[in-house]
């Protein structure tokens, strides 16, 4: 998961994929202001995801890597460069 810089001092976050982890998730986009996220559908892994950030009022974006690569690569690089391993890519927008 990243934000952009200037809405925490920690930017780019791991969280894991159960329940509780998603609601920290969203706790924490909350608490940075982040109303809008993008997220990459892969597989079924989303859905949980999504549903628990949509129910919480933050409007998520589906998007497609093939149409958007540079929000992957962006995602990509944050990611390596914070050594986490993610099985999905939400990046906050606004």
């Amino acid at each position: 998961m990243a934000v952009a810089p200037d809405r925490d001092e920690q930017p780019v976050r791991t969280f894991g994929t159960f329940s509780g982890d998603l609601h920290r998730l969203a706790d924490w986009l909350q608490r940075v202001g982040i109303t809008t996220v993008a997220m990459e559908s892969t597989g079924v892994y989303w859905i949980p995801a999504f549903e628990i950030l949509e129910a919480r009022g933050i409007a998520v974006v589906l998007v497609n890597a093939r149409h958007v690569e540079a929000i992957t690569a962006l995602l990509v690089n944050l990611n390596r460069q914070h050594k986490a391993r993610t099985s999905i890519s939400i990046l906050g927008l606004a």
